[in-house]
């Protein structure tokens, strides 16, 4: 997680990204910065330098409502207790 912030930082992205900016009618689906991020990590995965990237294991959800909740939070919407 320390390796992605310090790459964001490097690539100009000047917050934690949310699901807004992944979620645009008639626009790109995948951010230029987040297309950087990808390069940035494919490129030091290859490169076999420390520290070694792994992928997250999934959360356990076991009901699709968490998943929309964080989601219209994200958007900015206020979801009711």
């Amino acid at each position: 997680m320390h390796w992605c912030e310090q790459q964001l930082i490097a690539i100009g992205h000047p917050s934690p990204p949310n699901a807004a900016e992944f979620l645009a009618l008639g626009q790109e689906i995948f951010p230029t910065w987040y297309r950087d991020l990808l390069y940035r990590a494919r490129a030091h995965s290859v490169s076999g330098l420390e520290p070694q990237l792994a992928l997250a294991p999934k959360p356990y959800l076991d009901v699709d409502e968490l998943v929309r909740s964080q989601l219209l939070r994200d958007l900015g919407y206020e979801i009711p207790p």
